[in-house]
């Protein structure tokens, strides 16, 4: 990680519905040098990936880390600057959440869980997959700290008040009015 550039991250396996392409083209889009983009996963479209790099002419700018273990993934989201999740379908989406856990805002897709629980603009930002949009966004947040401070804050904040007890009463409480409307 360098301290003097923006650093994205991409947690995840590389495969198509991750749809991890988006942030190669939001290097190739953005109108800076200092930016960098960490991609830690293994799968079925890491060669793609990394001739996907090399025919955008980002591969200076993309870290393949490959698999991270599990321990070493919260020091990895705290050290990153933004957390991109662009997936084209996912059920919850546990890895947003580790890096707001983390106090990492993050860029998404209305996918999953995402929605649901990220607030566009205060824990990070809800984008539709549109390159443009997604530069945008990018550029805005890098360009004010303070924005970037109070989001990695509600972030964790948020992170930290959803517990696995919280999650069980919000799906017996859905049961429940799923029972009494039916």
């Amino acid at each position: 990680v360098n301290p003097d550039s923006l650093t994205l991250l991409h947690v995840g396996r590389l495969v198509s519905r991750k749809h991890i392409d988006l942030a190669f083209k939001l290097l190739s889009t953005i109108e800076r040098d200092n930016i960098e983009l960490l991609v830690a996963g293994s799968g079925t479209h890491h060669e793609r990936l990394k001739e996907l790099a090399e025919q955008l002419s980002i591969s200076k700018k993309v870290s393949f880390l490959g698999f991270v273990p599990e321990d070493e993934l919260a020091s990895l989201y705290a050290s990153s600057d933004l957390f991109l999740f662009f997936s084209r379908y996912e059920g919850f989406g546990l890895t947003f959440l580790e890096a707001m856990a983390s106090g990492t805002p993050v860029v998404g897709v209305p996918t999953g869980g995402f929605p649901d629980l990220v607030t566009d603009g205060r824990q990070g930002f809800i984008v539709e997959r549109d390159i443009t949009e997604i530069v945008d966004t990018v550029e805005k947040f890098s360009q004010d700290p303070g924005k970037s401070a109070r989001m990695e804050s509600a972030a964790r904040e948020l992170a930290e008040s959803r517990t696995w007890d919280d999650v069980a009463a919000e799906t017996e409480h859905m049961y429940k009015d799923t029972r009494d409307y039916i």
